[in-house]
């Protein structure tokens, strides 16, 4: 501030104006909780005259709902039905769930900054942003609480789609002939559980890759989807399908590749969809590679098994070490522990000694026709 200006006294004082955006604020919340008020009576009235036959008013209960914009508090009728049953016509009509001041918006916006940050840091975002105060306790439970109703919508839709065989309800209407898909497992820290880990399942689904524009050489998956998976209501590939056909027309697809790191509950993934090739991923097909090899010698296999080179692969396999007396020296414990659970047992006496069925034929069959896609 210029020192020809005079400073303001009162009302318009320098700290007190520089605070003028907050001021304003608690005054927009201040009408917009008298506002809520009072559509939320003229709605419990008209819900009034609309009641079912035979419902009876018992008389008005008070309830303090937690919105953006601060607590509201409203009276609201409380109905006997005919068998004797009690109800809240406006809490029903609203979606609002007993024993929870939370409104559904504040649920929603409360449960994505939880998926973004801890319970305390979410609490704290909403008290300096919003009026609306929640505790971190109260953050948790209404996690807990999508959590459940989200559990509860998936095993219902399984039910009825893979029970009862009917119809997704909204089915997906992206049509590809070609869907490529990984799936991997994580395990996170419980507690106060009686088991202290447990493994989160999660599966991506992608059209392929696009370069993004630039000189540097990048790309992205295109119309990537991703699902996490945790308890044992539904299946894991059951959960998956339902969340590939809400955007996929799966019946279009006719070849799908499924990859991952070997383990058995991701293989299973080739036999529920139809058209599928298991392969390992190429993370872990290049580690092996690297174990059995080293660097360099273990890159350029890794290439030639992308692109189906056979007669390279032999020849490098040729470079695996030899113990004393012309034995051959069984590859690293990790490298073959992955290749026999992959159904792959690579000879290391200058020939591929065979490649089993499953999964070891399934990395073979669409390295050498390029299944994965590339830059």
């Amino acid at each position: 501030m210029g020192k020809s200006i005079v400073p303001l006294e009162g009302e318009y004082m320098q700290e007190k104006a520089r605070e003028w955006e907050s001021r304003v604020f608690q005054q927009v919340c201040v009408v917009g909780q008298q506002e809520a008020t009072a559509y939320l009576g003229s709605l419990d009235e008209a819900l009034l005259t609309q009641r079912p036959s035979g419902w009876v008013v018992v008389g008005f209960r008070e309830r303090t709902l937690v919105t953006r914009f601060g607590e509201v508090r409203i009276q609201r009728r409380l109905y006997r039905d005919g068998r004797g049953v009690y109800h809240f016509l406006l809490d029903e009509y609203l979606g609002q769930n007993a024993h929870q001041a939370a409104t559904p918006e504040m649920q929603a916006m409360c449960t994505m900054l939880c998926g973004a940050m801890s319970f305390r840091k979410a609490a704290n975002f909403l008290e300096q942003w919003l009026v609306g105060l929640l505790s971190h306790s109260t953050c948790w439970r209404l996690l807990q609480r999508t959590g459940q109703v989200a559990a509860t919508s998936a095993a219902e839709e399984v039910e009825a789609v893979f029970t009862r065989g009917e119809v997704f309800a909204q089915g997906g209407e992206r049509h590809i002939e070609r869907l490529y898909m990984e799936a991997d497992g994580v395990y996170v820290r419980l507690q106060r559980q009686p088991q202290t880990h447990l493994e989160l399942q999660s599966a991506i689904a992608y059209e392929g890759l696009e370069r993004l524009p630039g000189t540097r050489e990048a790309y992205r998956l295109r119309e990537k989807q991703v699902y996490c998976h945790v308890g044992d209501r539904i299946s894991f590939w059951e959960g998956v399908s339902l969340a590939w056909g809400h955007k996929w027309d799966l019946r279009c697809v006719r070849e799908v590749i499924v990859g991952g790191d070997g383990a058995s509950w991701i293989r299973t993934g080739a036999e529920v969809f139809s058209g599928a090739t298991w392969q390992l991923d190429g993370f872990h097909l290049a580690r092996a590679c690297r174990q059995a090899l080293g660097a360099q010698p273990g890159r350029a296999l890794y290439q030639a098994l992308r692109t189906g080179q056979a007669d390279n692969i032999q020849a490098y396999l040729q470079q695996v070490p030899r113990q004393e007396g012309n034995k051959p020296n069984a590859p690293p414990v990790g490298w073959k522990r992955l290749l026999k659970r992959n159904g792959a047992w690579i000879g290391v006496c200058g020939r591929v000694s065979r490649w089993m069925k499953h999964a070891g034929w399934a990395v073979w069959k669409a390295t050498r026709h390029n299944c994965w896609p590339r830059g």
